[in-house]
Protein backbone atom coordinates (compact mmCIF):
# COMPACT_ATOMS: atom_id res chain seq x y z
CA UNK A 1 0.00 0.00 0.00
CA UNK A 2 1.49 3.32 -1.23
CA UNK A 3 1.77 6.10 1.68
CA UNK A 4 -0.62 8.19 0.68
CA UNK A 5 -3.71 5.49 0.41
CA UNK A 6 -5.91 5.01 3.64
CA UNK A 7 -8.42 1.97 4.21
CA UNK A 8 -11.24 2.17 5.98
CA UNK A 9 -13.16 -0.76 8.09
CA UNK A 10 -11.88 -2.90 5.55
CA UNK A 11 -14.18 -1.53 2.86
CA UNK A 12 -11.46 -0.29 0.23
CA UNK A 13 -9.97 2.52 0.27
CA UNK A 14 -11.19 6.17 1.57
CA UNK A 15 -11.26 9.04 0.43
CA UNK A 16 -9.87 12.16 1.07
CA UNK A 17 -12.75 13.70 3.26
CA UNK A 18 -12.84 9.93 4.99
CA UNK A 19 -9.31 10.27 6.10
CA UNK A 20 -10.10 14.27 7.55
CA UNK A 21 -13.10 12.91 9.40
CA UNK A 22 -11.30 10.40 11.27
CA UNK A 23 -8.78 13.05 11.88
CA UNK A 24 -10.87 15.97 13.02
CA UNK A 25 -11.59 14.67 16.59
CA UNK A 26 -7.28 15.65 16.37
CA UNK A 27 -7.93 18.74 15.65
CA UNK A 28 -7.29 22.83 16.44
CA UNK A 29 -9.00 25.40 14.60
CA UNK A 30 -9.39 29.63 15.20
CA UNK A 31 -11.86 30.50 13.20
CA UNK A 32 -11.24 35.01 12.33
CA UNK A 33 -14.09 36.70 10.79
CA UNK A 34 -17.04 38.78 10.64
CA UNK A 35 -19.41 36.93 13.68
CA UNK A 36 -22.50 37.70 13.54
CA UNK A 37 -26.40 36.75 14.69
CA UNK A 38 -29.09 35.77 12.14
CA UNK A 39 -32.29 36.96 14.48
CA UNK A 40 -35.32 35.54 13.51
CA UNK A 41 -38.32 37.66 14.34
CA UNK A 42 -41.64 36.01 14.07
CA UNK A 43 -44.51 38.79 13.50
CA UNK A 44 -47.92 38.46 14.98
CA UNK A 45 -50.57 37.83 12.04
CA UNK A 46 -53.50 38.43 14.32
CA UNK A 47 -54.91 42.05 14.29
CA UNK A 48 -53.25 45.05 14.11
CA UNK A 49 -53.35 47.63 16.29
CA UNK A 50 -51.90 51.62 15.87
CA UNK A 51 -49.31 52.89 18.04
CA UNK A 52 -50.69 56.15 19.89
CA UNK A 53 -47.16 57.39 19.32
CA UNK A 54 -47.42 57.70 15.33
CA UNK A 55 -50.17 56.48 14.16
CA UNK A 56 -48.17 53.77 12.15
CA UNK A 57 -48.96 49.69 12.61
CA UNK A 58 -47.30 48.02 15.23
CA UNK A 59 -45.42 45.08 14.65
CA UNK A 60 -45.62 42.89 17.17
CA UNK A 61 -43.60 39.98 18.07
CA UNK A 62 -45.20 36.49 18.95
CA UNK A 63 -41.46 34.75 18.90
CA UNK A 64 -37.62 35.26 18.32
CA UNK A 65 -34.71 33.53 18.07
CA UNK A 66 -31.27 33.65 17.42
CA UNK A 67 -29.02 31.70 15.16
CA UNK A 68 -24.55 32.20 14.58
CA UNK A 69 -24.14 33.63 11.20
CA UNK A 70 -21.06 34.26 9.55
CA UNK A 71 -17.83 33.69 11.15
CA UNK A 72 -20.21 32.20 13.88
CA UNK A 73 -21.51 29.65 11.85
CA UNK A 74 -18.07 28.22 10.70
CA UNK A 75 -17.09 27.94 14.26
CA UNK A 76 -20.78 26.18 15.09
CA UNK A 77 -19.87 23.71 11.93
CA UNK A 78 -16.45 22.88 13.05
CA UNK A 79 -17.59 22.01 16.33
CA UNK A 80 -20.32 19.92 15.34
CA UNK A 81 -18.19 17.68 12.82
CA UNK A 82 -15.80 17.14 16.14
CA UNK A 83 -12.97 19.88 16.02
CA UNK A 84 -10.88 18.72 18.99
CA UNK A 85 -10.40 22.74 19.79
CA UNK A 86 -12.54 25.68 17.89
CA UNK A 87 -11.58 29.23 18.64
CA UNK A 88 -13.32 32.27 17.59
CA UNK A 89 -11.67 35.50 17.07
CA UNK A 90 -13.34 38.39 16.70
CA UNK A 91 -14.76 41.59 17.66
CA UNK A 92 -18.61 41.79 19.01
CA UNK A 93 -20.36 44.93 20.69
CA UNK A 94 -20.78 45.74 24.25
CA UNK A 95 -24.78 44.99 23.66
CA UNK A 96 -26.97 42.30 24.30
CA UNK A 97 -26.40 40.58 20.79
CA UNK A 98 -22.78 40.07 21.66
CA UNK A 99 -23.68 38.52 24.93
CA UNK A 100 -25.93 36.48 22.87
CA UNK A 101 -23.54 35.43 20.60
CA UNK A 102 -20.63 34.88 23.12
CA UNK A 103 -23.97 32.54 24.89
CA UNK A 104 -24.47 30.75 21.33
CA UNK A 105 -21.07 30.20 20.65
CA UNK A 106 -20.45 29.08 24.43
CA UNK A 107 -23.07 26.62 23.61
CA UNK A 108 -21.29 24.91 20.27
CA UNK A 109 -18.49 24.49 23.04
CA UNK A 110 -16.43 27.31 21.12
CA UNK A 111 -13.70 28.86 23.08
CA UNK A 112 -14.21 32.58 22.76
CA UNK A 113 -11.96 33.21 26.13
CA UNK A 114 -9.44 36.47 25.64
CA UNK A 115 -10.55 35.93 21.90
CA UNK A 116 -13.43 37.80 21.76
CA UNK A 117 -13.16 41.41 21.81
CA UNK A 118 -15.62 43.19 23.24
CA UNK A 119 -15.21 47.12 21.49
CA UNK A 120 -17.46 49.78 22.87
CA UNK A 121 -17.41 51.43 19.55
CA UNK A 122 -18.58 48.58 17.82
CA UNK A 123 -22.94 47.20 16.69
CA UNK A 124 -22.20 43.46 17.08
CA UNK A 125 -23.68 42.49 13.37
CA UNK A 126 -27.41 41.20 13.23
CA UNK A 127 -29.03 40.47 10.03
CA UNK A 128 -32.70 40.71 11.85
CA UNK A 129 -35.52 39.12 9.37
CA UNK A 130 -38.74 40.26 10.68
CA UNK A 131 -41.07 37.00 9.24
CA UNK A 132 -44.85 37.51 8.84
CA UNK A 133 -45.80 33.33 8.41
CA UNK A 134 -43.69 31.94 6.04
CA UNK A 135 -42.68 35.24 4.23
CA UNK A 136 -39.89 37.31 4.87
CA UNK A 137 -40.03 41.12 5.42
CA UNK A 138 -37.18 43.32 4.67
CA UNK A 139 -34.30 42.70 6.70
CA UNK A 140 -32.98 44.98 9.38
CA UNK A 141 -29.16 45.24 9.87
CA UNK A 142 -27.21 46.04 12.71
CA UNK A 143 -23.32 46.76 12.36
CA UNK A 144 -23.32 47.72 8.90
CA UNK A 145 -21.09 51.27 10.19
CA UNK A 146 -18.47 49.61 11.91
CA UNK A 147 -15.37 50.79 11.81
CA UNK A 148 -12.24 49.01 13.29
CA UNK A 149 -10.06 50.79 15.59
CA UNK A 150 -6.79 51.02 15.48
CA UNK A 151 -6.67 51.03 19.25
CA UNK A 152 -8.83 47.46 19.42
CA UNK A 153 -6.50 45.47 17.02
CA UNK A 154 -3.40 46.90 18.60
CA UNK A 155 -4.71 46.11 22.27
CA UNK A 156 -6.05 42.70 21.13
CA UNK A 157 -3.38 40.23 22.85
CA UNK A 158 -4.75 36.00 22.46
CA UNK A 159 -2.74 33.57 21.57
CA UNK A 160 -2.88 33.07 17.51
CA UNK A 161 -3.09 36.58 16.81
CA UNK A 162 0.50 37.32 15.67
CA UNK A 163 0.18 34.27 13.22
CA UNK A 164 -2.97 35.27 11.92
CA UNK A 165 -1.95 39.16 11.36
CA UNK A 166 1.33 37.39 9.98
CA UNK A 167 -0.86 34.83 7.55
CA UNK A 168 -3.12 38.48 6.70
CA UNK A 169 0.02 40.37 5.51
CA UNK A 170 1.09 37.92 2.69
CA UNK A 171 -2.52 38.03 1.31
Amino acid sequence: MQKSEFVLKESGPASWLDVALTQISRGSVSVFGDFCLDAYWLLDTGAQELSIETGLPVKRVRDQRYTLGGAGNVTANLADLGVQRVQAIGVIGPDLFGKEMLRLLGACGVDVEDSMVVDDQWQTMVYAKPCRGEEEESRIDFGAFNMLQQATVEGADYPGLDEAKQSLAKL
